[in-house]
């Protein structure tokens, strides 16, 4: 039996995860295959487990004024792990292009 990947349908969106791992860390939501969903870990932190996180030009919440990074490693966890998906929050156009670029490589890398 041939095994065929499932079809990763591309969200756009904020969330929290709540594993031991994450504690409810802030999310980008950025796919979905199956009942998974995709999404790297949005942070205040420059480092993260001595791995650098990507600056953003702009914070996702515009009521924070701290400046926000990216993590470059894919988490992919039942949806039911997620939080609702949050209002309020999104990427500055400048951004996306840059959090987009980043997903592709490391979906490419096969992360």
């Amino acid at each position: 039996m041939s095994k065929r990947r499932k079809k990763t349908k591309n969200l756009d969106e904020f969330r929290k995860l709540n594993t031991k791992e994450a504690k409810g860390h802030l999310q980008y939501v950025f796919g979905m295959t199956g009942s998974k969903l995709q999404s790297l870990g949005v942070t205040h932190g420059k480092r993260t487990k001595g791995v650098n996180n990507i600056p953003l030009k702009k914070n996702p919440n515009p009521k924070d004024e701290k400046q926000a990074y990216v993590r470059p490693k894919i988490t992919q966890e039942q949806a039911k792990l997620y939080g609702k998906q949050l209002d309020g929050l999104g990427l500055s156009a400048e951004d996306k292009a840059v959090v987009w670029e980043l997903i592709e490589r490391l979906r490419k890398k096969g992360q």
